[in-house]
């Protein structure tokens, strides 16, 4: 895999000399340029657009650029994840988002979806997001699709009884509604 670049190739007949001929002169070619070019989508600003919740859908926001010199063409995944650890190895819950539509050189789409928050109270787990996350498209590098992981903590719902009613007098095993 080269990197995006303009490249110089040029082909050697007899390298080793091995025939004998009139004009050892005439066996390079001359150099023919080639450009390699390619797509390279990298996540930017992850947030949550609200807490972090137990057991509840929380919405979280990212970007990505296409930095390549490249379009990136249609069809892949992003996924927003919550992991144990700063990596994807730890992922314990996540979203898969499709993209169907091209992202051109410098191009850039912002993503707004849910992540289902696990039911662990006061846990403290990572926010990833990962663009292409089957390596659909054909990129300069792979290892910056995903976002750095942002820790944050499960807030626990909190209930509280703000009122009591009661009748003033109920018979011995009637129900109190």
């Amino acid at each position: 895999n080269l990197p995006p670049n303009i490249y110089m190739v040029q082909a050697q007949a007899d390298g080793y000399n091995t025939v004998a001929e009139l004009d050892e002169t005439n066996n390079i070619s001359p150099p023919c340029a080639f450009e390699v070019v390619a797509s390279d989508l990298r996540v930017t600003n992850v947030m949550f657009l609200g807490p972090p919740i137990a057991g509840k859908p929380a919405a979280v926001r990212w970007t990505v650029v296409n930095g390549g010199n490249y379009p990136a063409k249609a069809g892949w995944y992003d996924w927003v994840a919550a992991s144990t650890n700063s990596s994807l190895s730890g992922v314990i819950c996540y979203q898969s988002i499709w993209h169907s539509v091209d992202l051109s050189p410098g191009g850039v789409y912002h993503t707004t979806n849910t992540l289902n928050v696990p039911a662990l109270p006061d846990a403290t787990l990572n926010l990833i997001v990962q663009a292409d996350r089957w390596n659909a498209v054909a990129e300069t590098s792979e290892a910056n699709n995903s976002s750095a992981s942002i820790p944050f903590t499960v807030l626990s719902p909190d209930l509280v009884v703000i009122r009591l009613g009661a009748p003033t007098a109920a018979a011995s095993g009637a129900t109190i509604i």
